[in-house]
């Protein structure tokens, strides 16, 4: 789930996209994906993301945020995708 979100994280920041600076944001945005789909989740390391945001301007954390959730939204609807086929051909 962390590698599908470092996915997602980068498809808005193709030539710019700092894996190790973006590491927190993938780590909470797998840990939603997890949380979705009843997958184990180990204790989310909010220091690394703390450290990393809590700096900023609330409208820059908002904005942190909002891209965490993005990229969750954006790899469950990858994964929902991939799912349907497979969901159609299970028999009731």
């Amino acid at each position: 789930a962390r590698e599908l979100s470092h996915v997602a994280l980068a498809s808005n920041q193709i030539n710019t996209y700092d894996r190790d600076q973006m590491s927190s944001r993938a780590t909470c945005a797998s840990w939603l994906i997890c949380k979705r789909y009843g997958l184990a989740t180990p204790n989310l390391p909010l220091e690394k993301l703390r450290d990393d945001i809590s700096f900023g301007e609330p409208v820059q954390i908002r904005a942190a945020l909002h891209e965490i959730r993005q990229a969750a939204n954006l790899t469950c609807s990858r994964i929902d995708r991939g799912l349907e086929p497979a969901k159609e051909s299970v028999p009731f």
